[in-house]
């Protein structure tokens, strides 16, 4: 249960202060921002729901599904956090 609460404070910061903290009418592109508040969160989000279902009695495949969350959210982290 700890590791659900540590995982989630950071997700909630996150969505509270990327909107105060990002430049949005200096960037050159105005996609740019958006790039990276996904980068931003989709780590912390797909992490979060990973280990706050883990342990469901479903089965492999809900695991599985799970972890491609989980995974998920990094490649998101690597491929949009290049243009941030």
């Amino acid at each position: 249960m700890f590791k659900d609460i540590t995982k989630g404070l950071p997700l909630l910061y996150a969505i509270w202060s990327l909107p105060r903290l990002l430049p949005w009418n200096e960037m050159p592109l105005p996609i740019l921002p958006y790039f990276h508040a996904a980068a931003t969160v989709c780590p912390w989000l797909g992490s979060s729901i990973y280990h706050l279902f883990m342990n469901h009695y479903s089965g492999v495949k809900t695991y599985e599904r799970l972890l491609q969350w989980d995974v998920a959210g990094v490649w998101v982290t690597q491929s949009c956090g290049k243009y941030s």
